[in-house]
Formats: structure tokens, sequence, C-alpha cells
């Protein structure tokens, strides 16, 4: 005989306690994190989804899903859009609701994901173009350089695509 798996917003008590220690450390996260939003200046909200240090890619809202440990590290699922410098994300007073999953009990296994919601910050997105010195002194493109060379196209198209942001020409390029 089959078990019905409780729904996946179901928490039972144990749930509970970890979901307030998962909130706890999210609150405590300092800056952007991985699962806040990004306003686009097309108007679109997206999702911060890998965090490179310098750069911050990201996601359509309804293109993955957000794992959340116990200590609120996350961890992104889905389909990662091209990373944007750090430096192109300002912080607004805006906080949306958003969803992540977390193991239930805290233990690994096939359909033992719970859902829980979050308050997560929202940033804008305010690309500018670069000189190409400026572009030079990111770390992306020095680390870049060493491992590619500067007569590569992945040189090349990273050093365009700050000097000159593609979202600047077409705010859905992404």
């Amino acid at each position: 005989m089959l078990e019905l798996a409780l729904p996946r917003h179901v928490l039972d008590e144990r749930d509970q306690a970890l979901a307030k220690v998962i909130k706890a450390a999210w609150l405590d996260r300092p800056g952007m994190r991985v699962g806040d939003f990004v306003h686009w200046p097309n108007g679109e909200v997206r999702r911060c989804s890998y965090d490179w240090g310098d750069g911050m890619q990201t996601s359509k809202i309804d293109k993955g899903s957000f794992y959340i440990g116990r200590d609120a590290g996350v961890s992104f699922s889905g389909g990662l859009q091209p990373a944007n410098p750090m430096e192109f994300f300002k912080p607004t007073d805006e906080i949306m609701d958003g969803r992540f999953w977390f193991f239930s009990h805290g233990r690994p296994g096939a359909g033992r994901g719970k859902d829980v919601t979050l308050p997560c910050r929202v940033y804008l997105l305010e690309p500018y173009a670069m000189s190409e010195e400026e572009a030079m002194r990111r770390p992306q493109m020095r680390r870049i350089l060493q491992e590619w060379g500067k007569r590569s196209h992945v040189f090349r198209e990273n050093l365009q695509a700050l000097i000159d942001p593609p979202v600047l020409r077409d705010p859905d390029y992404y």
C-alpha cells in the first residue's frame, strides 16, 4: 500500500523548527544573495542565481528552483543568464517573497523537498559602458586573459560586453 505524500508546503514541527533556523540564517546574510530579485531595465524581474564574486548571474523567475540549506547557503538549479558585474546592481528598499526548498528534517532523499517562502532583497540592474581600461581592471578580465590570451574570442567577447553591455542595446538580450 502506498502512502500519499504530504504537499511540499505542509511542514510538521521538525520542519517548522528547521525553517526558523534557515530564516534566521537567511536574514543574517549581508549583501546580495543567490535568491534575491532584480528589476531589469526592460521591466522584467529576475532572480540572482549564481554569485561569481565580481559578477552575478540571474535567471528568469519561472526557470528553476532554489535549494536552501540550514546555513542559508543557496544553490540554484535551472537556466542561467550571462553574468553582469556586481557594480551594475543597485540595492532598493523593496522586499519580495521568494520560494526556496529544503530537505524535510534535514535528511536528503527523493521526494523529501519542502517549500518555504523567505523575504528577499530587491536590486535594480543599472548597466553602464566601461572604458577598455576600466574593463581590464576587473578580476574577471584578468582571469580570462590569463587562461585564454588576448587573441581568443572569449577574451574579445567578454571585453566587448563590458565596454558595450548588450543589455544597454537590447534589454531583452539575456
